[in-house]
């Protein structure tokens, strides 16, 4: 686990040095720009016209790209769904050893556990579309 957390660390180290390289080459072109009395640079106002400066000189178009917040997001999102999953194979369990005869029916059957759906026993069809949502979440991040 601690040699998994220093690769991550080490990476995430890596990717600001790049970053705060790429950052310190753009500052200087700027000023260098600057220098040499640019009127682009003198216009330059707000977003639209760093976004006219930027297209204009291709070099400049730079942008963070969140390395470590996106692996958390993606670390947060995969530790809800192992909670999630141990969540519905508790409820499948408990399903399982019902003495009705429908909730074991909802391991071996889709069309018993979607109609479950709106009755007192429909938590395992309600953690499976929770599930489901978040699974979609995960897989396109």
């Amino acid at each position: 686990m601690a040699n998994m957390r220093q690769r991550v660390q080490g990476a995430v180290h890596n990717q600001f040095l790049r970053d705060q390289g790429k950052m310190a080459r753009v500052k200087s072109y700027i000023i260098s720009l600057l220098a040499l009395n640019c009127k682009e640079v003198r216009a330059m106002a707000g977003y639209s016209k760093l976004a006219d400066l930027m297209a204009s000189h291709q070099e400049l178009s730079l942008f963070k790209q969140f390395a470590a917040l996106n692996f958390k997001n993606l670390l947060i999102m995969q530790s809800e769904l192992i909670y999630l999953e141990q969540e519905l194979l508790s409820i499948s369990v408990g399903n399982l050893a019902s003495h009705d005869s429908s909730e074991r029916a909802f391991e071996f059957s889709i069309f018993d556990l979607k109609e479950s759906a709106g009755s007192l026993s429909d938590s395992q069809w309600q953690k499976t579309l929770e599930i489901r949502k978040k699974l979609k979440n995960y897989s396109i991040s």
